[in-house]
């Protein structure tokens, strides 16, 4: 699991993506990349990747500084404490 915003941040996602395709191609359907705008969804849907789109609250301006952006914390924070409550293996790339 990993997630992204558009822009640079998007394309270091497709980047890795594009590696665990073709290093460990075993590895790609179990690959699902949260895009947190239409700018990476899209990105990453065009060459085939999983990707799933959850637009935060508070969205504008998080691909210009995601950094800054308190809900993006809060995003991870949530999405890490779900994935150990349901106890799932996960490899969690930030």
């Amino acid at each position: 699991v990993t997630w992204t915003t558009g822009g640079e941040f998007g394309k270091m996602a497709l980047n890795l993506a594009l590696s665990v395709r073709r290093n460990v191609p075993d590895l790609e359907k179990s690959l699902c990349i949260i895009s947190l705008d239409d700018d990476a969804h899209g990105l990453l849907s065009s060459h085939g990747f999983t990707s799933v789109l959850l637009r935060p609250k508070s969205s504008e301006g998080a691909g210009k500084d995601p950094w800054q952006n308190d809900e993006l914390w809060k995003f991870k924070y949530r999405l890490m404490a779900s994935l150990a409550s349901l106890g799932l293996g996960a490899f969690v790339v930030d």
